[in-house]
């Protein structure tokens, strides 16, 4: 069974970088492009080995101008919360 984006998110955020399988050399691809930059956000944390959760990728975004503009945190909170 093949999880849809907003549950491959939901999984990474909840279960943070310990737990995550990121493909090595594969870019994964998502239909909704914020979404996408969900992920190279989580991408971009795990490289600097930081943690993965709720916290640092909606930190991570506001950093980057980002975080309004995917729906903000309650678009985030919504990926933990839709299971």
């Amino acid at each position: 069974m093949r999880l849809n984006e907003e549950n491959y998110l939901e999984e990474i955020l909840i279960n943070g970088k310990g737990h995550i399988y990121f493909p090595e050399n594969q870019k994964v691809a998502f239909t909704d492009k914020n979404n996408e930059k969900i992920y190279l956000s989580m991408m971009s944390l795990l490289g600097e080995n930081q943690n993965i959760d709720i916290l640092t990728v909606s930190q991570r975004l506001k950093k980057q101008g980002l975080l309004d503009k995917i729906g903000g945190l309650k678009y985030l909170a919504s990926l933990v919360i839709q299971s």
